[in-house]
């Protein structure tokens, strides 16, 4: 059944459009009106947000999902209160459904998860707080041991690394930080 006489069988006064969301004569569709967007990939949710106001919309509700999709990299979010700059690989975080992924699709974000902080953590340490952006790591790099990846990144991040540092430590840490943010998601 199509969304009008589903609608129309529910009850709800409903006008179902075809227009392209991302053009001028699309945002005319929106005066007036509370607009839903289910499944808004990328810039299709941040174009509804962005606009909405000036556009006329009454009220909107949306769904966003695929955020990676259509943004700028790095990608500045639309709070102009976040300072915070994205890459399109934080971005698809975002998407991940961890719960009906396979163990070891878990196990492997688990750990990739792990080294990253536990990289940053260490860059931090040598370097000092920075607020750089994360490349995304190639799938390659994580096929060794941590102390191997952070040695790739360090030569691509231009870090100098320690002369023996505490590799275990550095991990633990790692596994540590990903814990903490795990918390600060539930």
């Amino acid at each position: 059944a199509d969304a009008k006489s589903l609608a129309t069988r529910k009850g709800v006064d409903q006008e179902i459009l075809c227009a392209d969301a991302l053009t001028a004569s699309g945002h005319g569709h929106v005066r007036g009106r509370t607009v839903f967007a289910l499944h808004a990939c990328g810039e299709l949710h941040r174009s509804l947000v962005r606009n909405a106001h000036t556009d006329g919309a009454e009220a909107y509700r949306i769904s966003p999902c695929c955020y990676h999709l259509g943004s700028e990299d790095p990608y500045q979010p639309l709070s102009s209160d976040a300072s915070l700059m994205l890459d399109a690989s934080a971005l698809r975080l975002a998407v991940t459904e961890l719960v009906t992924a396979p163990e070891r699709d878990r196990t492997r974000l688990a750990r990739d998860q792990a080294w990253k902080l536990g990289f940053i953590a260490l860059r931090t340490e040598v370097e000092g707080e920075t607020r750089r952006p994360f490349r995304p790591v190639p799938a390659a790099w994580f096929d060794g041991s941590f102390d191997d990846f952070c040695r790739r990144l360090a030569i691509r991040e231009h870090v100098r690394l320690p002369a023996n540092p505490a590799w275990a430590d550095w991990e633990h840490v790692g596994w540590k930080r990903r814990d903490e943010v795990l918390r600060l998601e539930l």
